[in-house]
């Protein structure tokens, strides 16, 4: 991530700032069992996560020991998720026949969202223009959802994957919580023209 600030004086201080978010990748499996028609379908989902995530940020300084400066913050801003990747590995086993595999993939999907932030941290006063922070940060950036859903399709028809495979109409997999990090983090931080002084008098 990258930002900029105004340090207002020596107890307050803002930034703005933007960053990118690697989520890695996630999988899930579900289930269902069906005793009436006995049946039993599983699909395991894989995919990927990314964001651009754009904060307005706002810390208050508590004073400054032997150049060290503790601090709280707060942020509001927005997130930018995307699903990619998204693919369904599926087979279904209906009694007595023997089991059919299945499966598809789905079309990347994006999402908008409102993101918020708790922080808390320290500043190392380095030199009176250089300070390296190390901080914690909860981030709460809003959800994920899928684009549309291209199932395997058995007859051929349209390709390999369609919708039609899917029951005639896509489908769309989305979050039902939202996205959360809790981050540790450092930082550095170079302070342009004067700065005020950051001191503590007993």
């Amino acid at each position: 991530d990258i930002g900029a600030g105004y340090q207002i004086n020596t107890w307050f201080r803002s930034d703005v700032t933007l960053e990118y978010r690697d989520g890695g990748n996630f999988q899930s499996l579900y289930t269902l069992n069906d005793p009436t028609n006995l049946a039993q379908y599983a699909d395991f989902y894989r995919g990927n996560v990314s964001s651009f995530v754009g904060m307005l940020n706002g810390y208050a300084n508590l004073g400054t020991w032997f150049g060290l400066t503790p601090f709280v913050g707060a942020g509001i801003g927005f997130a930018h998720n995307t699903l990619y990747g998204l693919s369904d590995q599926s087979i279904a086993t209906i009694a007595p026949n023997p089991s059919v595999p299945g499966g598809g993939y789905f079309s990347n999907g994006s999402t908008n969202n409102f993101a918020w932030a708790l922080m808390a941290g320290v500043d190392f006063n380095v030199t009176e223009n250089l300070k390296i922070e190390f901080g914690y940060r909860y981030l709460n950036y809003g959800k994920i959802s899928s684009g549309g859903s291209n199932c395997l399709n058995g007859t051929g028809a349209n390709g390999p994957f369609s919708a039609g495979g899917c029951g005639g109409s896509h489908n769309y997999i989305s979050s039902s919580n939202t996205l959360a990090s809790n981050d540790f983090r450092v930082g550095v931080t170079w302070m342009l023209g004067d700065t005020p002084a950051l001191t503590h008098k007993d």
